[in-house]
This record gives structure tokens, C-alpha cells and sequence, in this order.
């Protein structure tokens, strides 16, 4: 697969650009400081409006980028502008439910760990897969369950834009994998 992407991608100087950094830049850089001082349904309207923007943006910036898309930002009209303007190469690492669920649940409890002064609402950026609209969180099945719902639900999209694709296991199992992907991109 390698050779594959190397044969595609030319070589040259790759700069990252989170999205999610970007849009959280005047919160922080947190995304849940956003729903924390915007609340909810105000925080998906900035939210939403900040990825529009973003998009746009990218269309005009240089072409040496390595991005880090939000789950959001395929689901716009203008990101297939984008992609047909700037013709990117779009790696999709995929991850299962289960280890997903892990992931937040750690980035949960870290977050939770490193406020001087623990918020009710710490990990409101995950309500709706990890915990409820009061934040109360779901058991492992129900919220693994919830997780797999999107999956499912934003896969096909995801897929289609993908240029290569990589089970996120099978990348983190092998250490060179990931510093080989950035060196050729």
C-alpha cells in the first residue's frame, strides 16, 4: 500500500492544519470551551458556521497541507468544491466502535483530570454518543452502540472521498507505518 500512495502523492513539504484547532482558536483551542461558554445549540451553529469558512479557506490556501478534517467538514457542499479545486489526497483511518469508545472515554477522564475546577459539563462535546443532554453518561453497550450508529451512518460518505484508507489497529500496530505515511506526503 505504501508504494501505492508513493507512486500517487508527489514529494514535497507538508504543513499540518487541524480544523478543529482552527475553529477552537478563539475558545482555547477546545472545543468543549465553544459549548461551555456558547451553550449547545449555539456551539453547533458556531461550530457549523466556522467549518463553512474553513473550507472556503482552505481553497485558497497552499497546496503543502496535511489536514486533520473535523467529522463535519465532508458533510458540507463546499468540501466537494474544495476537493474538485485542489484535487487533495484524502487518507481515511478508520477505527472501530469499541476502540473509539476507549479513546473518549480516556479523553474524558483527562480532561475531567487536568480542570482546576471540574465543570458538570467537561465532556459536552461528546453528548449524544458518550452521555446524555445532561451529561450523565452511558453505559459502555448503549454508548459503543451510539458510536457504531454513526459509523455506519457517515462511512459511505467518508469512503467516498477517500483516495486510501487504514484501519487505525493495523496503522498504530506498526510504528513505521504512520512516519511513513507523513514522509511521503
Amino acid at each position: 500500500m505504501i508504494k501505492k500512495i508513493k507512486e500517487c502523492i508527489p514529494d514535497c513539504t507538508r504543513k499540518p492544519y487541524d480544523t478543529d484547532k482552527v475553529i477552537s482558536e478563539d475558545f482555547d483551542g477546545s472545543i468543549s470551551n465553544i459549548f461551555y461558554q456558547l451553550g449547545r445549540g449555539n456551539a453547533l451553529s458556531e461550530i457549523l458556521s466556522r467549518e463553512k469558512k474553513i473550507i472556503s479557506d482552505l481553497t485558497y490556501l497552499p497546496d503543502n497541507l496535511i489536514i486533520a478534517a473535523g467529522p463535519g467538514v465532508p458533510f458540507h457542499e463546499n468540501f466537494k468544491n474544495y476537493l474538485s479545486v485542489k484535487k487533495p489526497y484524502v487518507i481515511l483511518l478508520e477505527n472501530s466502535a469499541e476502540n473509539i469508545y476507549e479513546n473518549l472515554k480516556k479523553r474524558r477522564q483527562d480532561l475531567q483530570n487536568r480542570l482546576e475546577y471540574p465543570r458538570p459539563d467537561f465532556g459536552i462535546w461528546d453528548i449524544g454518543v458518550m452521555a446524555d443532554e445532561n451529561n450523565i453518561e452511558y453505559d459502555k453497550e448503549s454508548a459503543v452502540t451510539k458510536i457504531d450508529f454513526l459509523l455506519n451512518q457517515r462511512g459511505p460518505t467518508y469512503r467516498s472521498f477517500a483516495n486510501f484508507t487504514f484501519k487505525t489497529n493495523e496503522v498504530l500496530s506498526d510504528s513505521r507505518l504512520p512516519e511513513e505515511i507523513l514522509n511521503i506526503l
